[in-house]
C-alpha cells in the first residue's frame, strides 16, 4: 500500500508542477524553469542513481544542455519547450569537445513527447542519441517511478514534497476554496457586466501597476489558480456561473477604490475585501478556519489579477 501512496503523491506533485510551468509560460514568466532544473537534477539522481550537476553552475549559460554527469557520460536538456527544433538546436549547440562520447537525453517538463520520438534528428558524431529511447516526458518518468523499489519511491515522495511545497496544496484547501466560492457566489453585490479579457505580459502588468514589491505574493497565490479554475468549471458544468459573479464583485470594488489607494495597498485591500465578504456571509461554512479564508481570498484575487479582471492593462 505504501508504494501506491508514494506514487500518487509524486504523480500529483509532478502534474501540478507541469501545469504551473505551462501556465507561467503562457504569461511569459519563466523563472520557474530555472528552479525546475535543480528539482529534476535531484529527482533524476535519486531515480536513476546518477550524479548529475547543473551545467550552468560550472559554465555560465552552458549551450545546449542543463544537466551533466561526467562519470556516467550523460547530458540532459531540461525544457518546457517540446519541439523538434528545440531538440535539434540542443544537439547542435552542445559543446562537442567538452561532451565528446556523452549520451544526450531530452526531458520535456510540461508537454508530451510521443510525436517527437517518431521524428528524425541529426546527431553530431561526438554524441550518442536515439530519439525513440532518449526523449522523455513526465509520463515516462512516472512509469519509471511506478516500477522503482518502494524505498526509492519513498525518497522521491519526500524530495518532491520538500521541494514543491509552495506548489502542492494542503489536502483541506480545495474543499475550503470551494466553500469560499460558494459563499461569494451567493453574495447579493452586483458588479459591472462587461469584464476585460485582454492579453498581457504578467510582468509588464505587475510593473505597470507598481506592484513589483509584492510580485512573489501574487505568484505564490496564483500557483493555486488551477484548483480555483477546476472549481469554477465544475460549477459551470452544473449551470452556475460563480466565476463571472465573483470577478464582477472584485471589479466593482476595484473601480470604487482605485483612485483612493496606492497600488500595493489597493491589492491587499482587495484581499481584505474578499475575507470580509466571506466572514460576514450568512451561508459561511462552519468548517472554515480563518487561515483557510485568508488563503482562499489571496488565491481568488491573484487569479482575477492574472485573468485581467482587476488592475490596469499595460499600454502598448
Amino acid at each position: 500500500m505504501n508504494s501506491i501512496i508514494y506514487y500518487n503523491e509524486i504523480l500529483s506533485l509532478l502534474t501540478m508542477l507541469s501545469y504551473q510551468i505551462n501556465r507561467e509560460g503562457r504569461l511569459n514568466l519563466h523563472d520557474i524553469n530555472i528552479y525546475t532544473e535543480y528539482f529534476y537534477r535531484d529527482f533524476l539522481n535519486t531515480l536513476y542513481s546518477l550524479n548529475l550537476v547543473n551545467a550552468n553552475d560550472l559554465t555560465y549559460n552552458e549551450p545546449g544542455i542543463d544537466l551533466a554527469d561526467a562519470s556516467s557520460k550523460i547530458m540532459v536538456q531540461v525544457s518546457s519547450t517540446a519541439t523538434k527544433e528545440k531538440i535539434q538546436s540542443s544537439l547542435e549547440k552542445a559543446d562537442k569537445a567538452k561532451y565528446q562520447g556523452f549520451h544526450f537525453y531530452f526531458l520535456s517538463i510540461s508537454k508530451p513527447t510521443e510525436k517527437l520520438k517518431e521524428k528524425s534528428y541529426s546527431c553530431p558524431d561526438e554524441f550518442m542519441f536515439n530519439s525513440k529511447n532518449d526523449i522523455y516526458d513526465i509520463d515516462d518518468i512516472l512509469r519509471k517511478v511506478l516500477s522503482a523499489d518502494v524505498e526509492v519511491q519513498k525518497e522521491l515522495s519526500h524530495l518532491s514534497k520538500d521541494q514543491l511545497e509552495p506548489i502542492a496544496p494542503d489536502r483541506r484547501q480545495p474543499s475550503a476554496l470551494a466553500a469560499i466560492v460558494e459563499s461569494l457566489a451567493k453574495d447579493p453585490t452586483l458588479g459591472p457586466e462587461d469584464l476585460d479579457s485582454n492579453a498581457f505580459d504578467i510582468s509588464d502588468k505587475v510593473n505597470y501597476n507598481q506592484l513589483a514589491t509584492i510580485h512573489d505574493d501574487i505568484r505564490d497565490a496564483a500557483i493555486y489558480s488551477s484548483i480555483l479554475d477546476k472549481i469554477y468549471r465544475t460549477c459551470e458544468n452544473a449551470g452556475k456561473a460563480p466565476r463571472i459573479k465573483i470577478q464582477s464583485i472584485l471589479k466593482s470594488e476595484y473601480l470604487k477604490n482605485k483612485t483612493n489607494l496606492a497600488s500595493v495597498r489597493l491589492y491587499y485591500h482587495m484581499v481584505e475585501y474578499v475575507v470580509s465578504k466571506v466572514c460576514n456571509s450568512n451561508n459561511l461554512s462552519p468548517n472554515l478556519f480563518q487561515e483557510d479564508i485568508e488563503w482562499g481570498a489571496k488565491v481568488i484575487v491573484a487569479d482575477a489579477f492574472q485573468s485581467c479582471k482587476i488592475f490596469e492593462h499595460p499600454k502598448n
